[in-house]
């Protein structure tokens, strides 16, 4: 095997691994929203302070509906 596809392989698993561990960064990277009207996609623009907030909110609402 040849140094460059060692080197992409390794790449995409730390890349895997960087999105199992953070989900914020895998939206912002490879996340992409098509818009109904115009049909272009579009990159979510959303905060990490934002984003953790709907992660508290929607882990509040799981934990009391399973109740």
């Amino acid at each position: 095997m040849n140094k460059r596809i060692k080197k992409e392989r390794l790449y995409n698993q730390q890349e895997y691994i960087k999105c199992l561990n953070d989900p914020y960064y895998f939206i912002k990277k490879y996340c992409v929203f098509k818009d109904k009207r115009t049909g272009k996609l579009l990159k979510p623009n959303i905060s990490k302070e934002y984003y953790e907030r709907f992660i508290e909110l929607i882990s509040k609402q799981n934990y009391k509906s399973s109740r």
